[in-house]
């Protein structure tokens, strides 16, 4: 998919001066039309963000329609004059997109058009400095950050980032930390500016290999089933729902299919059923959004389905079942915040609900979703755009995208959250 990525805005970036402004606002229109059949969150833009998607839609094609001078304000910003701003070609038109359509949709439902390769103008000229609105390169940091807050007591473990290629260069070293700590009676795991990649980073590495044998004076994690044995990792339930039509079916059914054997996210072997008629059995389901919905599936979130080789996602480096587990028998902590997305944010929703570690600092951001977004392609400029068709709610019902997921404890008056959280090991704060 990458390639193909790639490969699309080449085409972008050598067709850039072949398209005209009808065939750019044809494009606009097309993806719209996408938007209304298939994405699921108009109405938790609204509510959540304070966005109207249509009229969101509508501003964004008077700016394409009126380029240059639309945007005259936002280029002298960045001190480019009119006469120096680019031509509305491929790239300007993906600027558009990015910046005045899909940037104040915060990543709802992972909606965004994908990165560009910087290439595709002269870095710190006119047009890279509009194109880019001059974002910053992302550079990745240390994937990981270990330390040794208190001698046989504390640990910290920060991950900047899942998204990472092989797992296996990735295992030793935080298997080696993991084991030279276990006995500690507290591990801070910070995931703060993590932004997402891999949810089979924190799946395999973390909650896998972690998982401690509860004792029966421990308390059942809130989304816990009956279970007579709490040496068993919890399930997790979670739902899909997705709106009507043939498209949607057929992405839907297409979901189901690619997850059925992942250990991501398992849909119900029965596959997908109708919403008519199931009110009852979500009582938190926003009975507006739900009158567009026709399918929903079921799906396991948790990760005992690990525990069987068959069921585990199939990535490029063959990840190993079993694979090592260090169970930590001490409280394991979670720093969070608004930079957590996708990934990360599923990470600290699942974390609080199976009861893996208490979460401190802030709430997280958006970008939950069950599976890989679904990818479409404008058909003048080439341009690729993206979201998830499914709408991913609790097993009640409620939209995780609308409310995401809060902390056991917010950061402290004057704090952040490392400085919350060590006062609460220390006691400094009522639990």
């Amino acid at each position: 998919m990458c390639i193909l990525l790639l490969f699309g805005f080449l085409l972008v970036a050598c067709s850039a001066g072949s398209r005209n402004r009808e065939d750019f606002l044809y494009d606009f229109d097309h993806m719209m039309q996408l938007m209304e059949e298939t994405f699921p969150y108009f109405g938790v833009a609204e509510r959540r963000l304070g966005i109207n998607i249509h009229e969101l839609a509508a501003n964004t094609r008077e700016i394409i329609a009126n380029y240059p001078y639309s945007l005259q304000l936002e280029a002298y910003e960045l001190g480019i004059e009119l006469d120096e701003m680019p031509d509305l070609d491929g790239r300007v038109f993906w600027s558009i997109l990015r910046h005045e359509f899909f940037q104040p949709l915060s990543y709802l439902g992972n909606a965004r058009v994908p990165d560009m390769p910087r290439g595709v103008a002269e870095e710190g000229s006119a047009p890279y400095r509009f194109i880019f609105r001059d974002e910053p390169q992302q550079i990745r940091d240390e994937v990981f950050t270990m330390e040794i807050l208190e001698e046989e007591r504390i640990a910290y473990l920060g991950i900047s980032t899942f998204d990472v290629g092989n797992f296996q260069d990735y295992h030793p070293r935080m298997d080696r930390f993991l084991s030279s700590v276990e006995d500690y009676d507290h591990l801070i795991i910070d995931i703060r500016d993590n932004a997402g990649g891999r949810i089979d980073f924190w799946r395999m590495l973390l909650v896998y290999t972690l998982w401690p044998n509860r004792s029966e004076t421990q308390s059942a994690p809130l989304y816990a089933f009956h279970r007579d044995d709490r040496d068993e990792i919890p399930p997790l339930n979670m739902y899909a729902f997705f709106k009507g039509g043939e498209l949607n079916r057929s992405l839907a059914d297409m979901q189901i299919e690619r997850e059925a054997s992942a250990a991501r996210f398992i849909p119900d072997p029965s596959g997908l059923f109708s919403v008519n008629g199931t009110s009852d059995r979500f009582p938190d389901l926003n009975r507006d959004d739900s009158a567009t919905f026709a399918y929903g599936v079921r799906l396991d979130a948790g990760i005992g389905m690990l525990l069987d080789a068959a069921h585990f996602h199939r990535v490029p480096e063959r990840m190993w079942i079993p694979r090592t587990r260090i169970p930590f028998n001490g409280q394991v902590w979670l720093l969070i915040g608004e930079n957590n997305r996708s990934a990360s944010a599923l990470f600290a929703h699942h974390a609080r609900y199976t009861g893996f570690a208490t979460l401190v600092g802030e709430q997280t951001g958006g970008g939950y979703a069950w599976t890989a977004n679904e990818f479409f392609t404008l058909p003048n400029s080439e341009i690729v755009v993206s979201w998830n068709t499914g709408y991913l709610t609790d097993q009640y019902g409620s939209a995780l995208e609308e409310f995401p997921t809060e902390p056991h404890y917010f950061n402290r008056e004057g704090m952040d959250a490392l400085e919350t959280v060590l006062e609460i090991i220390n006691g400094g704060v009522n639990q």
